[in-house]
């Protein structure tokens, strides 16, 4: 069964796979020798592939390449085995055939095609077949071929039936020989949880201890030896062979002391019968440890009955001595001397342990069985509850439970048989109880207990006290009144009186804002005769609700609560008003309104109020209040107002709205342009740009924007240069062109941003300022040979803006004449040495720039030099 529920869980999970794509093969195929067969088994990497197999099948041819005589092989068609097969040759005990067979004719597998569900499936099913060549052949993907010569060797070629495609492997038939191609090829299978099919089938099936688990008690003049076997069959063989007793003092020294065996017939007819739990291991012993009407029951009933009788038999042998001895699980061992250490092994003939066991080792001393520990009683009403823990220093098997009763002088018994309980071993650690009912509270009543072990015997008393408690609480009130008192503003509450319980202690008023939780009290212990309560409203905040509930209790605590009453207070104050607003006024007339909710907490809803002119005579935008914090509605844009205000209201529960939040002033969309201005002159004055117009003739400009644009350049868009106030007429600016035209142009600007057209334009030369493009040279120096060296600062010419090469023109003279171009330097050198010069004669030295568009910045200063 438990394989069957794995299997329906694989049928339905879904999972997603990823594959490493890189060097993995079409087809993977394998063969293993053994015995004068081969067996080969093949699978593809495609799951798609793999699906497509199962349908159409494969064809398995096979030709000698080596000493392979006459041998004959007839081409082999593969197929997956159909449902029926399965059904007729594969049980639930068959490994993984039986899930695989439930997986493939499942929840139409084949008919049905679902990519994710293929993959899973593919990984179960191959990796299974690559395993067992049962499986390989029950899904078509494996052949066993039984007609062979050993040391021959045979070419095995698989062809896939749908798409035609083939594969081969050659094999040597020599025995133990396993052969794979590719060699080094190991396909990544993975399952949801890292389990294959047959990884939950070993861990489907349970593990069986085979052992003889025992323990020793000490009783000074003897030692008592008690134990069990793991398993059924273990008692059964011990009921013909008996279990060997073995003692030493050390592990080298164990000597055989007797053998323990089961009861016989004729020393169970002597047994007394006042012992019902002996008798049912008589029994056991009579049946041979097999249950009656096992023959009939199949194979999961047989199991459960006999671990069931199994079971009842080593519980009751805990709880009698007498039912031990009859199992032949007890043995008394009366030559123990007092103060020494024994080692005990207890065995079978036939038992092979399959797990180390704990050795017992025991000194003959004596120990005392202490009391069952954490002994509580807990006090009910007309009961108690007796608790304790059913393990501690000692292991108990069975409790007893006295109790001694007012007035009497002897304990009781409270069960006629000791009280056993079964508990699972995890559970081990928790406490257990009973339960005592009472005739009466408030009567003391004393309590002891006692526990019983495996050997038999019976602790000390752990002792406890306990009494019935009240726990019943008085007759709840009913709330007969509740109502809000205007002249002195509070709240009366009345409720009924109560005749029936004579042990009311109190009364006490509560109070909530919610019908169902945080009540609180607002009142002290009221007299049980009280039946009425006044609360003051004056201080309070009432701007919430009122719900009331009395609770009634007696002298025993118990508290009986009554149903809850609402009381209505008349709310006349405003609620405070939305603290923050926020409005605006889209292109097409739409005017958005948000704001915050009101700190109030009874507030519903929320008013919106607009005015196209008066500020102070605002009217509302719809007349029902809405819960939302934000509005939008669309006005009229034929409107001869420039503004729009608005504000919100909010409203509470009782009607109330808020003084208005504040008022907001709302520019109307403006869609004119206004009237564009006029450039009267443009001109160059000391170096820049001075640009005139007159203003636009629209009285709601705010500023003006001025352009600029080379028209040499057709492409060229306007270039924003600036923008001033709207009383400017005049603007002063640099250009960075030079040596050519400039236009300029200005656009008139509203208080609504619209722009106007582009004025007429203006145009102005602007030269190229040579004055400005000037190196520094530097006093020329005359080196140690007959030379000058001409240097100038190393300061860039570049021209901001401008991506314009340029190198140095030098000029020289002797005497006093002009000036020449001398001679021509890079712009990334800034001396030269003039070595053609003369004794006694004056030299004169000029720089200027010179760009690759012909400009020329201006000459430098002339330095001059007389040669000595």
């Amino acid at each position: 069964m438990k394989r069957k529920i794995i299997v329906t869980a694989i049928i339905l999970w879904q999972f997603g796979f990823k594959i490493n794509a890189q060097n993995i093969p079409s087809w993977v195929i394998a063969s293993d020798v053994n015995n004068s067969t081969v067996s080969i088994s093949w699978y593809p990497t495609d799951p798609a592939r793999w699906k497509d197999g199962l349908k159409s099948g494969y064809t398995v041819t096979r030709e000698t390449l080596r000493n392979g005589g006459n041998t004959a092989f007839v081409p082999v068609r593969t197929l997956l085995k159909d449902s029926l097969w399965f059904k007729n040759n594969v049980t639930d005990d068959d490994g993984v055939l039986h899930p695989i067979g439930k997986i493939l004719h499942s929840n139409n597998f084949l008919r049905q095609s679902n990519k994710e569900n293929d993959v899973l499936q593919f990984n179960y099913v191959v990796f299974e077949s690559s395993l067992d060549i049962k499986v390989a052949e029950a899904i078509g993907m494996g052949l066993v071929d039984k007609n062979i010569i050993p040391g021959a060797t045979y070419r095995y070629t698989v062809k896939h039936n749908q798409s035609g495609q083939t594969f081969s492997i050659d094999v040597k038939c020599d025995s133990g020989t396993r052969v794979k191609e590719p060699k080094d090829y190991t396909y990544d299978f993975n399952w949801p949880d890292g389990n294959s099919l047959s990884d939950m089938l070993e861990m489907s099936k349970p593990f069986v201890i085979k052992s003889i688990m025992g323990k020793a008690r000490p009783k000074v003049d003897s030692i008592i030896l008690r134990w069990v076997p793991s398993s059924i069959e273990i008692c059964r063989d011990a009921m013909v062979d008996g279990y060997e007793i073995w003692r030493g003092k050390a592990v080298d020294s164990m000597e055989m002391l007797t053998t323990v065996k089961p009861w016989s017939e004729a020393q169970i007819k002597q047994m007394p019968r006042t012992d019902t739990l002996a008798l049912m291991t008589a029994a056991f012993v009579m049946d041979k440890g097999i249950p009656q009407g096992i023959e009939s029951a199949n194979m999961f009933d047989r199991a459960a009955m006999e671990s069931n009788y199994f079971g009842f038999a080593l519980t009751a042998a805990d709880r009698s001595q007498l039912a031990a001895d009859v199992l032949g699980l007890r043995y008394v061992d009366r030559d123990a001397a007092f103060g020494e250490t024994y080692r005990y092994e207890i065995k079978t003939k036939r038992l092979q342990p399959n797990m180390p066991v704990a050795d017992i080792w025991v000194t003959n001393e004596f120990e005392p069985m202490t009391a069952p520990q954490n002994f509580k009683i807990k006090k009910e009403d007309k009961a108690v509850t007796l608790s304790w823990y059913p393990y501690g220093e000692t292991e108990y098997n069975s409790f007893m439970i006295e109790r001694l009763n007012p007035g009497d002088s002897v304990y009781q018994s409270l069960t006629a048989q000791p009280l056993v309980f079964i508990r699972a071993r995890e559970m081990k650690s928790q406490s257990v109880s009973y339960i005592d009912t009472l005739p009466a509270n408030n009567l003391v009543y004393m309590y002891r207990i006692k526990g019983s072990n495996a050997f038999g015997e019976w602790s000390d008393y752990a002792y406890g006290h306990g009494f019935g408690l009240d726990l019943t609480p008085p007759e709840s009130v009913s709330i007969v009144t509740g109502k809000y008192r205007k002249e002195d503003n509070s709240i009366r509450i009345s409720w009924t009186p109560n005749t029936k319980d004579k042990d009311l202690q109190y009364h006490q008023v509560l109070v909530a804002d919610n019908p169902d939780y945080n009540f609180s009290a607002i009142s002290g212990e009221l007299s049980p005769n009280d039946t009425v309560y006044t609360m003051n409203l004056n201080d309070m905040e009432t701007d919430r609700s009122f719900y009331f509930k009395v609770n009634r209790v007696d002298s025993s605590r118990n508290i009986a609560t009554s149903f809850g009453r609402y009381v209505f207070v008349p709310d006349h104050d405003r609620p405070s008003a939305p603290a923050t607003i926020k409005a605006s006024i889209s292109e097409k007339g739409w005017v958005t309104v948000t704001w915050k909710q009101s700190t109030s907490k009874d507030v519903v809803g929320y008013y919106v109020f607009f005015s196209n002119n008066d500020p102070q005579n605002l009217a509302l935008v719809f007349d029902k209040p809405q819960k939302d914090t934000a509005y939008s509605w669309q006005i009229d844009m034929n409107s001869l107002t420039k503004y729009l205000y608005v504000g919100v209201k909010s409203e509470d529960d009782n009607y109330n709205r808020s003084f208005l939040s504040e008022i907001l002033q709302l520019r109307r969309p403006d869609t004119i342009a206004p009237v564009s201005p006029f450039v009267t002159n443009v001109e160059v004055k000391d170096e820049n740009v001075v640009i005139n117009w007159k203003k636009s003739g629209s009285v709601d400009v705010e500023k003006y924007l001025l352009y600029s644009r080379n028209p040499d350049d057709s492409l060229a868009n306007w270039v924003l240069i600036d923008s001033v106030g709207k009383d400017v007429v005049t603007y002063r600016t640099q250009s960075d062109l030079y040596d050519g035209q400039m236009l300029y142009a200005v656009k008139a600007v509203d208080d609504f941003g619209n722009q106007s057209e582009y004025s007429n334009s203006g145009k102005v030369f602007l030269p190229f300022p040579a004055h400005k493009f000037v190196p520094k040279l530097n006093p020329p120096v005359k080196s140690k040979y007959t030379a000058v060296d001409v240097s100038w600062q190393k300061q860039s010419q570049d021209i901001k803006g401008k991506n314009i090469g340029y190198k140095y023109l030098l000029y020289r003279s002797v005497g006093s004449q002009d000036v020449m171009i001398y001679k021509e330097v890079p712009s990334t050198e800034f001396s030269v040495s003039d070595d053609k010069v003369k004794v006694g004669v004056i030299y004169n030295y000029a720089i200027r720039v010179k760009y690759e568009n012909g400009w020329t910045g201006d000459l430098s200063e002339v330095k001059s030099i007389l040669i000595k």
